[in-house]
């Protein structure tokens, strides 16, 4: 190993004093390598970054290869101000390690060379890089708590989002085989029926932080998401004319959001504003305006409470009509026993549209539940929920009657924190959905296993 030579540790700034007097004293002296480096060390401690620059400076012309003098000089210039002497030395720093302990330390040094000129989110990715090749428990803390400093105070945030889904029902078709339209019965074909695949998900969003005070701040929001499936083989052979991008779907949206939080933070809310476009199968599909809010208070040491409302104008693209909806939500968070989660929530939404499909209500609970600590095997953190809602349309065009859901749902989720590659972890998600209506073509039944990525810090 090559980093910084133990002397460093043990030598004292004020043996290290004596030895440049003494050489001071005596022209025809010269200090060994490891000698220059603790001699540079130790001008940290005395306050004088500028000497342990020139040192660090006569170590790399005598050797462009020393990994501890590249740090040194990292550090050195980093403190002086000189940001690109830094990052220099501490790119070849990087770049001349090859064990994970100096890996670590290049990292390190990176990040911080790149925190303290404003590149913040270039210092996270370092800070990533550091944790993984962190060569003790500690180590990795130390990573990670910067990591979360300086997420804490830079001003974009962004997150890549990925999963794979096998699925019993891609296309939200129906269970049944047969139907009856105003009493008469027919089979189902085609698309109609449900078709097995494969999901693939990709998401990206950033925020910026605009204005940010002790109880308030001001973002903007950019995302993007795209949703593309694979069919079986048994779904081509139910709907040979159909390729599974026919049910694709995009989104792109843009949005504001004011947070803000009471003195004595036991109070908070936001208000926002996005504006959204959809594609469906590659054509575009609906634009929307959306207005939320929403506060939260703490009711008490182990529970929150949560409300939100939010409105809707979605103007139809291509052939598709218009809707206009809100939705309201009511829920509670707490933390039982040993720090188990619990959580549950109901919701309201009123859709208006001239199109049935989109003309209805819907009435849900929502229950959630995680463990308080991973389970032994690959540190998994469970997390468990459960749905259940009522959905009604006044009118559709299977009958006079018009159309009645009940929707039920359930998801268990696993978090592999053992598998970790730069603080990202495997997310498996087993679900269940499972729709009965009045009307068999309504009628669906999905279960699927979703594979994703969540980051750990």
């Amino acid at each position: 190993m090559r980093v910084i030579d133990p002397g460093l540790r043990r030598m004292g700034a004020a043996a290290l004093l004596s030895l440049l007097a003494a050489t001071a004293g005596a022209q025809d002296v010269a200090l060994s390598p490891e000698e220059l480096r603790s001699a540079a060390v130790a001008q940290f401690e005395l306050g004088r970054p500028d000497r342990a620059l020139i040192y660090s400076e006569g170590l790399v012309r005598r050797d462009p290869d020393d990994f501890a003098a590249h740090l040194i000089r990292a550090r050195a210039a980093r403190d002086l101000g000189r940001f690109g002497p830094a990052d220099e030395s501490a790119r070849a720093a990087w770049a001349l390690a090859d064990t994970p302990s100096e890996r670590y330390a290049a990292a390190m040094m990176r990040a911080r060379v790149l925190s303290s000129r404003g590149a913040r989110t270039r210092a996270q990715f370092w800070l990533r890089r550091a944790a993984q090749n962190a060569p003790t428990d500690a180590d990795r803390a130390r990573a990670v708590r910067d990591f979360r400093y300086v997420k804490a105070r830079n001003r974009w945030s962004s997150e890549l989002s990925f999963s794979i889904a096998p699925s019993s029902n891609v296309n939200g078709g129906s269970s049944s085989d047969t139907t009856e339209y105003y009493g008469i019965p027919f089979e189902l074909q085609g698309t109609a029926k449900a078709l097995s695949g494969i999901e693939f998900a990709l998401g990206i969003s950033t925020t910026y932080t605009l204005v940010e005070r002790e109880h308030a701040k001001t973002d903007i929001h950019l995302s993007a998401f795209h949703q593309t499936y694979t069919l079986s083989d048994e779904a081509r052979d139910t709907a040979p004319d159909v390729e599974g991008s026919d049910f694709a779907y995009s989104s792109l949206s843009f949005g504001l959001t004011q947070d803000w939080l009471a003195p004595g933070r036991r109070l908070g809310g936001s208000v926002g504003a996005t504006l959204s476009q959809g594609w469906y199968g590659g054509d575009p599909l609906t634009r929307t305006a959306r207005l939320t809010g929403s506060l939260r208070y703490v009711l008490g040491p182990k529970l929150v409470g949560e409300a939100s409302l939010s409105r809707d104008w979605q103007t139809g693209l291509g052939d598709r009509e218009d809707a206009d909806s809100w939705r309201a939500a009511l829920g509670a968070v707490t933390v039982l026993g040993p720090g188990h989660r619990l959580g549950l929530a109901v919701s309201r939404l009123e859709s208006v549209s001239d199109a049935d499909f989109l003309d209805y209500d819907r009435t849900g609970i929502d229950l959630t539940f995680s463990l308080a600590k991973p389970l032994p095997l690959l540190d998994t953190a469970v997390g468990f929920g459960l749905s259940a809602a009522r959905k009604h349309h006044d009118e559709t065009t299977f009958g006079p009657d018009g159309r009645e859901e009940h929707i039920y749902g359930a998801r268990a989720s696993f978090t592999f924190n053992a598998i970790d590659y730069y603080g990202f972890a495997p997310v498996l998600t087993l679900r269940a959905d499972r729709t009965v209506a009045n009307i068999g073509v309504y009628d669906s039944e999905e279960f699927g296993m979703e594979i994703g990525i969540r980051s750990r810090f």
